[in-house]
């Protein structure tokens, strides 16, 4: 839901919380809305589709940097000592591209990335355009890949929604929103409601519910999506 020029995507890197198994100690990244393919030219200095890209690279290679750092353990108490190893992932929240721009988007955050083949996880966002648009088909390719490289447990009928677990714990990607349809009496301010629309969820909250019902009481569970959930972020989303 980022602004056009919203290139400059926040990282985060994320730790699983402690536990007495040692295997559940793992990283991972997370970032959203890189926005590649956007520009915005009554900026001051005017920015270019190629400065967001290269910004987004930019970014990521800081981020990656931090491998092989000590554990921040002053921010992050309880955390155990020692180095960050390579992430177990990078997860990308949504509006990866605008104007449909797949190509640019693979050729900054492709399936896998160096070191050592970190696999990239993408969610749709509502700048990704149409189900049948060529952002999404993308994504749909990339989940097929994933799901043939054996790094996903679950994928839903359509493509769209999967999950997989690391060390016991889940991870839910529902994309835009858990719901299985758009508000048909949503007042939309951008596009409509309806099936075939890019604010369709696609059954999400189908898929979660499918796949929870697998998962233990007392299992982990990581849900992520592109729409928030205060209040400035639902003015057309009621899911």
């Amino acid at each position: 839901m980022g602004a056009l020029a919203a290139g400059t995507a926040c990282f985060f890197l994320a730790a699983a919380a402690h536990t007495a198994a040692p295997a559940r100690d793992f990283v991972f990244l997370f970032s959203s809305d890189p926005h590649i393919g956007s520009d915005d030219p009554k900026a001051t200095p005017p920015v270019t589709q190629g400065q967001v890209a290269a910004k987004a690279m930019a970014n990521t290679a800081n981020a990656l940097k931090l491998i092989g750092e000590p554990f921040p353990g002053a921010l992050l108490p309880g955390l155990p000592a020692g180095r960050i190893p390579a992430p177990r992932g990078f997860l990308i929240a949504g509006d990866l591209t605008d104007r449909g721009a797949w190509a640019e988007f693979e050729s900054v955050f492709p399936v896998t990335m160096e070191p050592g083949g970190i696999p990239v996880f993408v969610a749709a966002g509502n700048h990704d355009g149409y189900p049948s648009g060529p952002a999404r088909r993308g994504i749909l390719a990339r989940n097929r890949q994933h799901a043939a490289a054996k790094r996903l447990e679950a994928l839903s009928p359509n493509g769209f929604h999967y999950a997989w677990q690391w060390s016991g714990v889940h991870f839910i990607c529902v994309n835009l929103c858990p719901a299985d349809t758009a508000d048909p009496e949503t007042p939309f301010t951008y596009g409509k409601p309806g099936p075939g629309s890019w604010n369709d969820p696609l059954d999400a909250l189908k898929f979660l519910k499918d796949y929870l019902k697998g998962v233990g009481r007392d299992e982990p569970i990581i849900i992520w999506q592109h729409y928030g959930y205060c209040e400035g972020f639902n003015f057309d989303w009621y899911w």
